[in-house]
């Protein structure tokens, strides 16, 4: 017949496996903060670069042959989410247009949304020097955020360009000297010289157009241009 046990080693039994459950909590509870600590955060320089789409091999803010019969200059802003939808367009049209010397396309700068367009405008036109323009103007409207959130602060610029592989030290320096400060309000005057009130603003041969033109619009005023 078994023995009946005390009730001091029952008492025993439940105090072990109350000391063997907090240990076990506080293992696990140790290896996840430590994932945590070795596991890589979410950066602006760990995101993945923009797929290459046909302007990102334009080095430069001009696009195409200069000989080409029809220029579209595109005033534009990197936080204005319709100049976003604009970059998509001219995207999409570049492989027939642009990249065949049908047209020139030219992107200028109107920083009108507030405080981080014009560090993203002149961010752009440092990666130009490494002829990476396009490449990282598609990267910015990307990354578009909500306006002057910090999604364009100087240290994501930056972040950016190491990203797309650029040479950091230059890029750096560029932007940090305000080399292209002046350029960026330059344009955003011409902008206004020529009437424009809001982005993005299309000129082809000259003819001003504003906001977001269909692919197939801005198809047919290139065809007519030809002409």
């Amino acid at each position: 017949m078994p023995m009946k046990r005390s009730k001091r080693s029952r008492r025993m039994d439940r105090r072990w496996i109350v000391v063997g459950a907090v240990a076990v909590v506080s293992l696990v509870a140790t290896l996840i903060a430590a994932n945590w600590v070795l596991a890589p955060q979410s950066t602006a320089s760990s995101a993945e670069p923009v797929p290459a789409s046909a302007l990102s091999e334009c080095g430069s803010p001009s696009c195409g042959q200069a000989d080409a019969p029809v220029t579209i200059e595109i005033y534009s802003d990197f936080q204005c989410p319709y100049c976003k939808q604009a970059d998509a367009i001219l995207q999409q049209i570049a492989p027939q247009y642009i990249n065949s010397g049908k047209a020139r396309l030219v992107y200028k700068n109107m920083p009108i949304i507030g405080p981080e367009s014009q560090p993203a405008a002149e961010a752009a036109l440092c990666a130009g020097d490494q002829d990476k323009f396009w490449m990282y103007a598609n990267y910015l409207f990307a990354r578009q955020g909500n306006e002057n959130s910090g999604v364009f602060s100087h240290s994501n610029l930056k972040a950016f360009a190491s990203s797309l592989g650029l040479d950091t030290g230059q890029f750096n320096t560029c932007l940090d000297s305000g080399k292209y400060t002046a350029t960026v309000r330059q344009q955003a005057v011409e902008a206004q010289r020529l009437g424009v009130t809001g982005t993005p603003a299309f000129f082809i041969n000259g003819k001003r157009y504003e906001g977001v033109l269909p692919a197939e619009r801005l198809a047919s005023i290139i065809d007519a241009g030809q002409r």
